[in-house]
């Protein structure tokens, strides 16, 4: 009997969670006992925070934003007046996409589009919402490593997620470009 009791205790029988089916009573388990955590407690799960849930619509909508600027503004102001309008300049796009020397103006377009990342992510880095999940081996890891290799580790981590975020926000204005090239050609007939 004493021996199925104690076979019970590394299972949470008799001998209680974590006891030594094989030693006394009252001895721990080599083998961790139930989860096996062995000591380390799971990290806690951080919950996004509702500007931490917003933050990269707000960067799909401020692209959209300055690019509804630029295609609706700035371009028809700096073609001029013109016979067709814009969506027929647009239109052409859609028609002939291989033609070079299509009659679209050249926008500072690019200048704008770095300036609204660069203050998106000062929100985002000010704000603290930049701050990188570490997968969880390297997490486990990372605190074993010599002093300068953790701060490079998450300084890399977190310069990759900026530059994630910036081929995010280039990617919608990709397809808004699209969109637009696609809509011109309802709009202008």
């Amino acid at each position: 009997m004493q021996l199925m009791s104690s076979l019970m205790g590394a299972q949470g029988g008799a001998g209680g969670p974590g006891a030594s089916p094989f030693g006394p009573p009252g001895a721990a388990s080599p083998f961790g006992g139930p989860g096996m955590n062995m000591g380390m407690a799971p990290p806690p799960v951080k919950q996004k925070t509702l500007v931490q849930k917003i933050l990269p619509v707000v960067h799909v909508l401020a692209t959209f934003a300055l690019m509804v600027y630029f295609i609706l503004f700035v371009e028809p102001k700096a073609h001029g007046e013109d016979a067709g309008g814009p969506w027929a300049r647009w239109n052409e796009l859609r028609k002939e996409p291989g033609k070079w020397g299509w009659s679209l103006k050249t926008v500072p377009f690019f200048t704008a589009f770095i300036t609204l990342e660069i203050l998106l992510q000062s929100i985002r880095i000010t704000t603290g919402l930049d701050s990188a999940q570490l997968p969880g081996l390297l997490n486990m890891a990372l605190p074993m490593l010599p002093p300068p290799i953790p701060s490079v580790v998450r300084n890399g981590l977190r310069y990759a997620q900026i530059f994630t975020v910036m081929l995010d926000d280039i990617s919608a204005v990709i397809v808004a470009l699209g969109l637009v090239i696609w809509a011109s050609g309802y709009i202008s007939a």
